[in-house]
């Protein structure tokens, strides 16, 4: 069992990253949703700031990233339609 104990603390640093990055960026309130295009065939994958990976939400953060952005439950919806 001492490998459950690994993992359990792999995604307790993992939530703890992901909400620091949240606090620490005060344009986020952890209610927006991650765009993040696929280079492979152009279409974007969206998933909530809560639940992305603390690397994703760094990218999207960053002015430098092209293929990951930050945006609202609005944009999204009217992305989906």
């Amino acid at each position: 069992m001492p490998e459950s104990g690994f993992f359990e603390r792999v995604i307790d640093d993992v939530n703890e990253r992901r909400e620091q990055l949240i606090e620490a960026h005060e344009e986020l309130s952890g209610e927006e949703i991650v765009r993040v295009q696929n280079m492979d065939t152009g279409e974007y994958d969206y998933t909530p700031v809560w639940v992305a990976s603390p690397s994703i939400i760094e990218s999207a953060i960053s002015e430098e990233c092209d293929q990951a952005s930050i945006i609202d439950e609005v944009q999204y919806l009217s992305e989906a339609i």
